[in-house]
């Protein structure tokens, strides 16, 4: 099952890849790209969080404090960036005859002036705490201060080109600070690593007069860029085999 799922991802890629009518330039970034301002400490082979005063974070609570104002902000941002770029997200529909909420492979987009109804998007979560201690206790010997996705949303888009588009939207933004650009688009990437899934995924700090008085613009959040006909493949059940390889590596 999970070759079959590894085969459609790559079909999906090579139908990009191949496909004339569109230009499909991938991203022109290095596979794992560290940028910004050595805010983070680089030992133990990856990247930290610091607090204000310059030492790693050690408080997985203080995290999550950060996460809850820093999820507001960062939606609020991919809505600024996808809409020039007909970047997209994933709907909440209502069912008309139980007139209740239903997750759906749909996507809305927000119309010139950036509007868009928070109840039609079905908005990424913080990261579960338990997950969080999982990836502590599996891949960072317990160090809080490495997980850098706990503040994470997707915008979806048709082209490559679109998501080109809004990954320069980003980096030309004067309030964030882009640390570290994981470019699975890259034709050099291997996709055996995330079982043939690709994607363009961001961590970034935002820096504003609003989180600097809240003392969160050293939190890093992750976005991620991702082409339709991938999301449209992951489904519940391609998830679920992520998840099985994810724990079968043991992270």
């Amino acid at each position: 099952l999970r070759e079959s799922r590894a085969e459609r991802w790559l079909a999906a890629w090579r139908r990009f890849r191949h496909n004339k009518k569109k230009d499909c330039a991938t991203p022109r970034v290095h596979s794992d790209f560290a940028v910004g301002g050595g805010l983070w400490s680089a030992a133990g082979g990856g990247r930290r969080h610091v607090s204000v005063r310059g030492p790693p974070v050690d408080s997985l609570n203080q995290l999550y404090v950060q996460a809850r104002f820093m999820d507001v902000v960062l939606r609020n941002k991919v809505l600024q960036w996808a809409t020039p770029c007909n970047g997209g997200f994933h709907a909440v529909l209502t069912d008309e005859e139980t007139n209740s909420a239903r997750w759906r492979s749909v996507f809305v987009h927000a119309d010139e002036e950036g509007e868009l109804s928070p109840d039609q998007v079905s908005w990424a979560r913080v990261k579960n705490p338990r997950r969080a201690v999982e990836k502590m206790l599996r891949v960072y010997d317990m160090d809080p201060s490495r997980l850098v996705d706990i503040t994470r949303q997707s915008i979806y888009f048709d082209s490559v080109e679109e998501l080109r588009l809004c990954l320069e939207l980003i980096e030309s933004d004067p309030h964030v600070v882009i640390e570290r650009i994981k470019n699975r688009l890259d034709p050099n990437y291997d996709p055996t690593i995330t079982g043939g899934y690709r994607d363009c995924a961001l961590n970034v700090r935002i820096v504003t007069d609003e989180t600097r008085r809240c003392r969160t613009d050293l939190h890093v959040c992750e976005v991620q860029l991702v082409l339709k006909r991938f999301a449209e493949l992951k489904s519940t059940d391609g998830h679920k085999g992520y998840v099985a390889l994810r724990n079968n590596r043991g992270q």
